[in-house]
């Protein structure tokens, strides 16, 4: 097969998704970019026919809400190919926006806490784009059930490669995540953390963001997002709780709702316990973990988001970027990844 870099006519998309026979504006600029794959310094340029040939030898890495996700072999380079469905105008939507955030994040090659973006290919029959991506082991919430808890320092490694990860998101480009959760935790076998899944992500207006519908996992939904009172106005300390939650599973080994009597698997009364009931709160007396983490996790988990602190410190508000919890993990980052990088090792020769 010839996938070289010799010049190729992009593959053209026949989308009429929003029923219109006039291309949209988005589907004129994603014809012109599917099939441009950048790994490096070297530049590609693929069909849907050559995509579809890879695809026959690819193996399977897992599946998630927006579709599955395969390993190919790619000019002797290991990639992930995230295969998404767009036959209906939200999951263009969708897609738009997870191409949105990696294309933006692909501009800034040094940074490290986000999965590396290397291109995209349309394939119209059946529709879909397939995002190449750099492969990594596997995500936490399939790691945890490997290995039960995380240890606090590890906990510590994890919150220190997200939250870099979030505030480079807010700050950089205005883009806040709306559905941190484990499961979009990938890590490396250096043992790096790295944020995943943009599908369901939002922009920043003069620092907050505004929604009609909920997205995201129910499990990790922050109070506000959910408060009809609120209007569904939040800024990105919404996913400050969404970590605080994250973080509790990941060195509990434990869903925190079911902890408290709460039926997750019933949506209605998962979503009124968040509402209505006080946010969990995480003690001493309960726990074998440091005062410095159980003051960090309920930081994060500060029912009024007005008074749960952002990323940085805002004047005398202290940010959890400058809580001593963090800044504990920001010195302990070599000993965590050892810790992660023999995990792997395990975990992967058990398979």
């Amino acid at each position: 097969m010839n996938n070289s870099k010799r010049s190729l006519r992009p593959n053209k998309i026949r989308f009429a998704i929003d029923t219109k026979d006039e291309k949209t504006k988005d589907e004129i600029m994603l014809e012109l970019e599917s099939g441009r794959i950048t790994l490096g310094e070297e530049k590609y340029l693929i069909t849907e026919i050559q995509l579809k040939e890879m695809l026959l030898h690819a193996d399977d890495l897992g599946s998630g809400a927006q579709g599955d996700v395969k390993r190919i072999n790619f000019h002797n380079h290991s990639i992930a190919v995230k295969q998404i469905k767009i036959d209906d105008l939200n999951l263009f939507k969708q897609a738009l926006k997870e191409l949105n955030v990696l294309r933006k994040v692909k501009q800034d090659m040094n940074f490290q806490y986000i999965v590396r973006y290397f291109g995209y290919v349309i394939v119209n029959e059946p529709k879909y784009i397939y995002i190449f991506m750099e492969e990594l082991i596997m995500c936490l919430d399939k790691f945890q059930s490997r290995i039960k808890t995380f240890p606090e320092s590890i906990v510590g490694n994890i919150a220190f490669d997200v939250i870099n990860a979030l505030n480079y998101l807010k700050e950089n480009h205005q883009i806040i995540h709306r559905d941190v959760k484990p499961s979009n935790m990938l890590i490396d076998k250096e043992g790096n953390i790295k944020l995943s899944d943009f599908a369901v992500s939002g922009e920043l207006n003069n620092s907050v963001a505004k929604t009609k519908t909920l997205r995201g996992h129910f499990q990790y939904l922050a109070p506000e997002r959910i408060d009809e009172s609120q209007n569904s106005v939040y800024d990105a300390r919404s996913d400050v709780w969404s970590l605080g939650i994250s973080l509790y599973q990941l060195a509990t080994g434990k869903h925190l709702y079911s902890k408290l009597g709460c039926d997750e698997n019933n949506e209605f009364v998962l979503l009124s316990f968040i509402e209505k009931h006080e946010p969990p709160r995480l003690t001493l007396e309960e726990t074998t973990f440091s005062t410095e983490f159980c003051d960090f996790l309920n930081n994060c988990l500060v029912k009024n988001p007005k008074e749960r602190p952002k990323y940085k410190s805002d004047g005398p508000n202290k940010g959890i970027m400058d809580h001593p919890f963090f800044i504990r993990a920001t010195m302990e980052q070599e000993t965590a990844k050892k810790w992660l990088k023999e995990q792997i090792l395990l975990v992967l020769s058990n398979k």
